[in-house]
């Protein structure tokens, strides 16, 4: 009687893992079990569990003659489930390797959101755990790997659609802000979320507006900065080398490319030693106090060398701003990281049109101009709120707090296997050094084109000088660095149409363009019009962008995704090399012509 009374032993222990949100709506959900096959059935099954769990905090329970080992987590309960007589901490050795690989892939921002964005992660996650009801594998980190080595070897005929859509949805980001909010992604959205993250797509577009604009204003104001200490404050300044055909000022601009990109470097590469221990209200609030003082100090100042220091004070705002809100995005959908790339392009269009307008048709003077500009600030502190980033900071320090705490409460004996694992992986991962080596590829076409490009920009911009047309040789200046940022901004967007696939041929065209940009300087008079100057720039301008914007699709289409963060990185401060050694150059190629 009593063996009659005993199951059977059986390999099919689990009959099914179910992801409920905190209303009780499915978020995923597989059935090992044919006794709930209809939807009706799992439904109800569904609204059942929902009811009888949502207001615990996780455990084990019998429903319907079935045991079910459940966790909560943030808006997301994780449930899975076998039958009246299973052992329950197989259960929930099952549940814990679930929610274990998904926090760590997801960096610990297992949320709902985050969950809809990466449908494709859990379902792969799911089927290397359980196949069929046998459980296959319960340790979390060898589901990572796998996990990983799946998602980098899909053929492109074989992707998700969710893969194929989330690409779609970048590309289009870099378009314009519009297209972005009605992207599929996004309107698959309940109204309510929409909105949420409408806002915070707002916000991160505007914040890499604002972040970017003065940068960008700084080097369109350059030729006027730079103009010599008793000169009036005036548009149209008279010349301060009368017997120069080149109207050359007594600085080049390379200085205020230096200037403004010298800090900017400095904090790139030293700020992963230190940023970790400020928080991200007082980060914020500096860098919009250097923002303002930038725009303060240029506005109001006679002195070079101090307007040179207000030129780096928006060099150290760009600079900590970009490493902050990236850093922050991560706390938020990947929507938000195209969001703030759409708008750093946008703020090199409107902060070069936006300063030759105001000194230009409106004819404000060159110093007013900047100080009109001081609601930038303003509006990057407003963006700051509108992405709610104090609950952001907010849930980066309990994600640290929990983690202490679930550190200090695990035994040795707990943490010596996770730990030998995780040991065993890095020592299978290619060293920092090892990683570098294949980016020289990326890295150096990506410097070469920027040291072209601003060595022409910087350095030959304000000594191609048209005598007695409509626009006085300031405004000549002020319209070359427009026209250029209309060029970057076109070919950052290119890549939606076509790719570049051979990045040395950049380089080669731009320093074709530099050699052009040299005749123009010393054969200005047998130019007909500054229209084909114009023309020349725009090309430039494409260029550049077009290096950019091809140099990291590349990366991020040819690296493997677990290094393709750290290869991200290391690949942008290729163009800020080369742009500071434009910048070293400029000088002295500016002091040889002028004299």
């Amino acid at each position: 009687m009593v063996l009659e009374n005993l199951s059977v032993p059986s390999l099919y222990i689990v009959k099914s893992i179910i992801i409920l949100d905190n209303d009780g709506n499915r978020i995923f959900a597989k059935y090992y079990n044919q006794s709930i096959s209809t939807i009706k059935e799992q439904k109800e099954f569904e609204k059942s569990l929902f009811n009888k769990t949502h207001k615990g905090t996780g455990d084990v329970i019998l429903l319907d003659n079935w045991t079910v080992v459940y966790r909560n987590n943030v808006d997301l309960i994780f449930y899975v489930m076998g039958s009246i007589n299973e052992n329950e901490l197989m259960l929930n050795a099952v549940l814990a390797c679930l929610f274990d690989a998904l926090n760590a892939m997801l960096r610990k921002n297992v949320e709902k959101r985050i969950l809809y964005e990466n449908l494709d992660l859990v379902i792969l996650t799911v089927d290397e755990i359980c196949d069929d009801g046998i459980i296959l594998e319960s340790d979390p980190i060898m589901v990572m790997q796998r996990v990983q080595i799946r998602q980098d070897d899909v053929p492109l005929g074989e992707q998700t659609v969710s893969q194929k859509q989330q690409e779609n949805d970048i590309l289009m980001c870099l378009l314009l802000f519009p297209i972005m909010i009605n992207s599929p992604g996004i309107r698959d959205l309940r109204r309510k979320e929409r909105i949420k993250l409408g806002i915070e797509i707002a916000g991160f577009w505007f914040l890499g507006l604002c972040n970017n604009f003065g940068y960008v204003v700084m080097l369109s104001a350059a030729h006027d900065i730079l103009k010599e200490e008793q000169h009036e404050n005036s548009t149209d300044p008279s010349p301060h080398n009368t017997t120069n055909r080149f109207d050359c000022n007594h600085v080049s601009a390379g200085a205020v490319l230096l200037a403004d990109i010298l800090p900017a470097l400095a904090i790139k590469v030293t700020a992963p030693f230190f940023m970790h221990k400020i928080i991200y209200n007082i980060r914020f609030a500096f860098i919009v106090l250097f923002a303002a003082s930038s725009l303060l100090i240029v506005g109001t100042s006679n002195i070079i060398a101090l307007s040179l220091f207000g030129v780096a004070c928006a060099s150290i705002s760009s600079g900590f701003g970009e490493i902050t809100i990236l850093q922050l995005s991560s706390f938020y959908s990947i929507h938000t990281v195209s969001a703030w790339s759409s708008g750093t392009g946008a703020a090199g269009l409107l902060g070069s049109l936006s300063y030759a307008l105001l000194t230009g048709p409106i004819k404000l003077k060159p110093k007013s101009a900047i100080l009109v500009l001081l609601f930038i600030p303003v509006i990057q502190l407003i963006s700051y709120f509108m992405v709610g980033a104090s609950t952001a900071a907010s849930k980066q320090q309990q994600y640290q707090q929990i983690a202490d705490h679930s550190k200090d409460e695990t035994t040795d004996d707990d943490d010596e296997k996770p730990a030998r694992d995780e040991v065993a992986v890095l020592e299978n991962r290619p060293s920092r050094l090892q990683l570098i080596k294949p980016l020289i590829k990326y890295i150096i076409p990506l410097t070469l084109v920027y040291f072209a490009e601003y060595l022409i920009n910087q350095g030959l911009y304000e000594l191609i000088f048209f005598h007695g047309i409509f626009l006085s040789h300031a405004s000549q200046y002020r319209w070359y660095s427009g026209i250029y940022q209309i060029g970057v901004f076109i070919s950052r967007t290119s890549v939606i149409f076509f790719r570049i696939h051979y990045l040395w041929l950049l380089p080669i065209i731009q320093f074709i363009n530099l050699g052009l940009f040299f005749a123009c300087v010393y054969r200005t008079e047998y130019i007909p019009s500054i229209w084909l100057v114009f023309g020349l720039i725009l090309f430039e301008g494409l260029i550049g962008g077009g290096a950019y914007v091809n140099t990291f699709y590349k990366i991020s289409k040819e690296i493997p995704e677990r290094d393709r963060e750290f290869s991200m990185g290391v690949a942008s401060v290729g163009d800020s090399f080369g742009i500071t050694f434009a910048g070293l150059l400029a000088i002295p190629i500016h002091n040889a012509i002028c004299q």
